[in-house]
């Protein structure tokens, strides 16, 4: 968990400090026997889990509508919703990506990133342009943009690490609003246009970046929400209404926050 707070913004902005009282409507728990291993929301706030093997996908009501074996997939490192009707799973463990639809149906054959001459695929994100995805290859300290469907390489910029001048590895990527945001294991975040050059913006531990007219960056710390407003510079501290959170994502006007067994959705005033 990112335990420490925002420093490197002192050097690039004048920062307006508030503390927040949101209203927080909880809308439903998702309850589990087991551990959450892996998981995420799409657009139209399906949820998906992966447990022991399978993967599950939930409705907006907490009804499971679907379930689906990956064993034969082998290890999910990630689970990355294209749009409602399509979803990418990424095992870091087998080197590939497999392609499934709204019933969690495999709908083409899964494919290895050796056919995109990748080494060592350690992450991936999904793009809002159709069909694309980002791809970091931790051998060659590379960013691919690849298209999926016509099986090509779009864009790749190699040596990463010694462009940005960063001995810390990379452990997250994502996109929001056009922006690409790498993220390294000391907690500096970078940020890309899309023809993957550095903007000059630099986060520090800020772990999800929400999507909306005024863009936030959001992290957790000591149960206590923190954000970032991009336009304005203003951070402001947010209580919120769990403890023990491990992780939480951002999805429209919701926020959804895992513990060990438990995922709960709420609405956000």
């Amino acid at each position: 968990m990112k335990i420490f707070l925002i420093f490197v913004f002192l050097l690039l902005f004048s920062l307006n400090y508030s503390f927040s009282q949101l209203n927080y409507k909880i809308i439903k728990d998702y309850n589990f026997d087991n551990a959450i291993d892996i998981w995420n929301v799409d657009n139209l706030g399906n949820l998906y889990v992966i447990q022991n093997n399978s993967i599950n996908k939930f409705d907006t009501s907490g009804k499971q509508t679907y379930s689906q074996s990956i064993k034969a997939i082998g290890r999910i490192s990630e689970i990355e919703p294209i749009n409602a009707m399509k979803l990418v799973l990424f095992s870091e463990e087998q080197q590939r990506i497999c392609l499934m639809d709204n019933t969690l149906t495999l709908n083409v054959d899964c494919q290895s990133f050796e056919e995109f001459d990748v080494k060592n695929a350690k992450l991936i994100a999904t793009s809002n342009r159709p069909n694309l995805i980002w791809v970091l290859d931790e051998y060659r300290s590379t960013i691919l943009l690849i298209d999926i469907v016509n099986q090509k390489i779009i864009q790749k910029v190699e040596n990463m690490k010694g462009i940005l001048n960063e001995a810390a590895e990379f452990v997250d990527l994502i996109e929001k609003d056009n922006f690409l945001y790498v993220t390294t294991s000391n907690g500096k975040v970078y940020q890309f246009d899309q023809m993957l050059s550095e903007t000059g913006m630099q986060l520090d531990y800020f772990s999800q970046i929400s999507t909306s007219k005024d863009q936030q960056a959001y992290y957790l710390k000591n149960n206590q929400l923190y954000s970032l407003n991009l336009s304005t510079s203003e951070i402001q501290s947010i209580d919120f209404p769990e403890k023990n959170v491990f992780d939480f994502k951002i999805q429209g006007d919701f926020l959804y926050f895992r513990s060990e067994r438990i995922i709960s959705k709420y609405s956000v005033k």
